[in-house]
């Protein structure tokens, strides 16, 4: 009777959690997700939003921070995105996929119509504040005067002081 051992490799597979699986972004702006691998061998790691792959990256082997930087054109309007992240070694092995557990809550951008908003005359010395200005609660608003910001962001209607001939 002949006999043959052999040695079968077996690798672990990659693994990832969720460090920051949340994110809430105004409609156009970058979110920022993170997620940690433990990976015995070179790994790329891939995400998807929306069912629609996104982007990879590609890592080495270790315990690593994987940041998951998130285009701000992906987010319209007011929603949420489901990001799932999945992870593939050299060797071929497949980490559980995170499935649509990463959230990115994403507010539209307010719909202000400004083209009323104007200053009634004043004489000079005289206090004036701005004039049909639209309210939106959830907006906030950037105010200047002489080229100097005003801090009120909530105030749609700030009172400047004392204006000169030429301010």
């Amino acid at each position: 009777m002949n006999e043959a051992s052999f040695d079968i490799p077996v690798a672990q597979r990659p693994v990832l959690t969720w460090v920051e699986s949340s994110d809430i972004v105004c409609e156009g702006t970058d979110a920022l997700l993170q997620a940690g691998m433990v990976a015995e061998a070179a790994t790329d790691v891939t995400w998807t939003v929306g069912g629609v792959e996104e982007g990879t990256i590609a890592l080495g082997a270790s315990d690593i921070l994987v940041d998951i930087e998130l285009p701000g054109t992906l987010f319209v309007g007011d929603g949420t995105s489901l990001v799932s992240i999945s992870a593939v070694d050299d060797n071929g092995c497949t980490s559980t996929a995170l499935a649509n557990s990463g959230v990115v809550e994403h507010v539209a951008t307010p719909d202000v119509d400004a083209s009323a908003a104007g200053f009634p005359v004043v004489c000079s010395g005289d206090d004036v504040q701005p004039i049909n200005v639209p309210l939106d609660l959830d907006a906030q608003y950037a105010w200047s005067f002489n080229d100097t910001p005003l801090t009120d962001l909530d105030n749609p209607s700030p009172t400047f002081e004392d204006i000169q001939c030429g301010d």
